[in-house]
């Protein structure tokens, strides 16, 4: 009797492979869109007046939201391609590029009422790539633990201080809250 390394089949169960259809969650997707069609909405009904007043345009805002909206879905398409597994290899170096960035923002960032979150005119937000980067990085520093998670001097303890030098990063812009819901994402990962 041939005996099959559990590891093997999940990791071959997870990938997508070609002239195989990926599964949709038809009740996400339903959520999704109505949250989408409630946004416009309100981005609609709240901005008509400053359309009309600064653009001679009612739906100025909202046709630039049906623009992120078209990105975001050609954005969606295309991610959803790739297998997640890959980003294991670029979690550490993306992690890095962002906790450069922040430093950057910290002595070089534009102070806008007494904070500094944001680079070039705050067109780019380190804090904002932070909290993918962070939590992409966790996921994969928590999947190569094991069950060594458990223990104090491999769990938490280097976990807390990953968390909370890129938190302190984000704390010293100041962005009390994004750092919040840093280490409330991260920390929902690790328990």
């Amino acid at each position: 009797m041939a005996t099959t390394d559990v590891r093997v089949l999940r990791r071959s169960s997870s990938r997508v492979r070609p002239g195989i259809k990926l599964q949709i969650d038809y009740w996400l997707l339903l959520i999704v869109g109505a949250l989408l069609v409630i946004g416009m909405l309100m981005v609609y009904s709240t901005t008509f007046d400053d359309g009309i007043l600064l653009f001679d345009d009612a739906s100025f805002y909202l046709k630039r939201q049906f623009m992120a909206f078209g990105i975001g879905v050609v954005g969606c398409v295309i991610i959803i391609q790739f297998d997640y597994h890959s980003l294991r290899k670029v979690s550490l170096p993306l992690l890095a590029v962002t906790i450069v960035g922040l430093f950057v923002l910290l002595f070089f960032g534009e102070a806008i009422f007494g904070a500094r979150r944001g680079l070039n005119a705050g067109s780019y937000q380190p804090s904002e790539v932070a909290k993918v980067a962070a939590l992409i990085y966790i996921a994969h520093w928590l999947s190569s633990k094991g069950d060594r998670i458990k223990d104090l001097t491999y769990g938490l303890f280097p976990f807390s201080v990953i968390v909370g030098f890129v938190c302190a990063l984000i704390v010293g812009q100041p962005d009390l809250s994004t750092a919040a819901l840093l280490a409330l994402s991260c920390f929902t990962l690790f328990f």
